[in-house]
């Protein structure tokens, strides 16, 4: 599941790339998620793909923090401040 999530979110951001004008940016607001008692950065792995892909990452910005899910909450409740929204700001 998650490894198909940043498969598609690889091929929207070639996408964007090869769409938008040189100098051009794009923001993605995206929130970390936890799956089996991990958290996935998901911020973080975003920004990475789109260096892959030809972006450069103007930066992360730290929008709020967010709770787990309420399946994952007690899997999750040692890392708690680790759950947050962020925008990233890719540049062409």
């Amino acid at each position: 599941m998650i490894l198909g999530y940043f498969d598609d979110m690889r091929e929207v951001l070639r996408r964007i790339y090869a769409l938008m004008r040189d100098g051009g940016s794009c923001s993605i607001v995206v929130a970390n998620s936890g799956y089996k008692g991990i958290i996935v950065p998901t911020d973080l792995l975003l920004a990475s793909i789109g260096e892959e892909v030809g972006f450069g990452v103007e930066k992360i910005i730290f929008a709020r923090e967010i709770r787990a899910s309420s399946q994952q909450i007690q899997e999750l409740r040692s890392q708690f401040g680790l759950m947050r929204e962020s925008v990233i700001i890719l540049r062409k």
